[in-house]
């Protein structure tokens, strides 16, 4: 395992880390760098996505949702009170893959940004 990913991604789930360092293999030290510091401020992080999740308890369902981007989903919990706490309950416990798919497609989405960067006109 690469000691720079370890280093900017501390607490990291070995899949994670592994996927990272995958997709990074061809960057050059200074690329790879770039790449971790705009992924670490982009990732979610589990804890987080539970405390937003458990929110919906009290009354603010769907936060979780929102902040992973599922702004339809996230509306959709909010007004039906997390589809009668049931969906609530059912994130809560899938927490880890929420977490697990966001991440995956931020990282998919810098290295594609990363890779391809657009021409300015």
């Amino acid at each position: 395992m690469d000691k720079l990913i370890l280093t900017y991604l501390p607490g990291a789930a070995l899949e994670e880390l592994i996927f990272i360092e995958e997709i990074t293999e061809d960057f050059s030290d200074g690329e790879r760098e770039e790449f971790l510091l705009h992924y670490r401020d982009r990732r979610a992080r589990e804890e987080m996505i539970v405390i937003l999740c458990a929110l919906g308890f009290v009354g603010f369902s769907g936060l979780h949702r929102l902040y992973t981007r599922r702004i339809l989903l996230g509306l959709a919990f909010f007004f039906t009170a997390g589809f009668c706490f049931i969906g609530t309950i059912v994130d809560l416990i899938n927490h880890r893959s929420i977490t697990r798919e966001y991440n995956r497609n931020q990282a998919l989405d810098l290295y594609s940004e990363m890779s391809y960067p657009y021409e300015e006109i």
